[in-house]
């Protein structure tokens, strides 16, 4: 499958994704009686229109299957009871709130969709087995302690442990462990096996052998837990980029997600193993469930042109309300999402030109 097709695939994805967030303000709205003017499925001309009434909403399917958007005149003032400032501050911020709420929502769908073939089978746990001869630090760790949070990132599963170890790059390592019910510290804890080669379950001492059979019960909660930890990812990896520690230019757009789509849906694996098909479409639901939750959580950042930004601006403007019994205005609204709207675009150039860049360095 080459990276065009690959780049379409993603661009397709992105646009149910992002019209599953348009179609959860759509709905808060219709819920909140809040006047919808549009609402559009993908970008461009539009090809198709669909609309009862002159008040009515207009339903519009465009060229461009690369998102959508639900207009509800936001930045506009009016009189009519319905328009959506006329609302109560508690409705705009549910309207508001509602497409990140729907993208979690979605990502919970598609984890319950990828873990459903873990029903029956046996996963591991971030349990310690085994100490390895030599092991230094048998003062704080024992057989048969469970992780639960390394350098105090919480840790429920054995993948998510997998990840703050390979975060950690070799760096001595904090744990909270779980013991006879009760948590204790283990400090410094230094990596004991420094060739690639070696086992990764060995990396610092100790395997992990425990496993949990998933039952439905285990399977639910798998799924929702899978649902937070990409969520804290996303947080995770935004700090490691404003701190530094990694770089801006790892940032990737749709062309970058389209080879990572590419590399997912190869009929081999890099050592030329078959991979079956249901594999390979499981894997690409995985990464949909991740790219819906960056969707949800980057929405909720509070910066104007993003829904996390008019809720800020929603509640300031009830403060100056309160305060000089008016509030901000649309216009001044509008002006910092538009703003914000253009530096956006800014950046999303940006990182399409790296992402072009990346792949010519591959």
């Amino acid at each position: 499958m080459t990276v065009i097709i690959s780049v379409l695939v993603i661009l397709l994805m992105l646009g149910v994704l992002i019209t599953a967030h348009e179609a959860g303000h759509f709905l808060a709205a219709r819920a909140c009686r809040i006047k919808v003017r549009e609402f559009a499925i993908g970008m461009g001309p539009a090809v198709y229109k669909r609309q009862k009434g002159e008040n009515s909403t207009r339903f519009t399917l465009r060229a461009l299957p690369i998102g959508g958007f639900c207009d509800m005149s936001e930045d506009e003032e009016s009189d009519d009871s319905g328009h959506f400032r006329n609302k109560p501050l508690y409705q705009r911020v549910f309207v508001l709130l509602a497409g990140s709420l729907m993208n979690i929502a979605l990502g919970f769908v598609l984890a319950l969709v990828f873990f459903s073939a873990y029903i029956g089978m046996y996963v591991r746990l971030p349990v310690i087995s085994t100490l390895l001869p030599g092991f230094p630090y048998g003062d704080q760790i024992q057989a048969g302690d469970r992780i639960v949070a390394i350098d105090g990132n919480a840790v429920r599963s054995y993948s998510e442990l997998r990840f703050f170890l390979d975060r950690a790059g070799g760096a001595p390592l904090d744990f909270t462990l779980s013991r006879d019910g009760k948590r204790h510290k283990a400090l410094g804890i230094e990596r004991r096996v420094d060739d690639p080669a070696g086992s990764e379950r060995k990396l610092y001492g100790f395997t992990f052998d425990d496993y949990e059979k998933v039952g439905f019960w285990q399977y639910l909660r798998i799924s929702w837990e899978n649902v937070g930890f990409y969520l804290r990812l996303v947080r995770i990896s935004l700090g490691d980029i404003i701190s530094g520690r990694e770089s801006a230019g790892d940032v990737m757009g749709p062309v970058g997600l389209g080879s990572v789509v590419n590399d997912t849906l190869q009929p081999q694996d890099p050592q030329g193993n078959a991979v079956p098909l249901s594999e390979r479409v499981m894997s690409l639901v995985n990464l949909a469930a991740l790219i819906t939750v960056n969707l949800a959580f980057i929405n909720l950042l509070p910066i104007p042109a993003l829904d996390g930004g008019r809720v800020l601006l929603a509640l300031i403007s009830a403060v100056l309300y309160k305060i000089r019994r008016r509030p901000l205005s649309a216009k001044v609204e509008g002006a910092l999402h538009g703003g914000m709207f253009v530096l956006l675009l800014a950046l999303m150039a940006v990182v399409f030109f790296n992402d072009i860049a990346r792949i010519f360095r591959a």
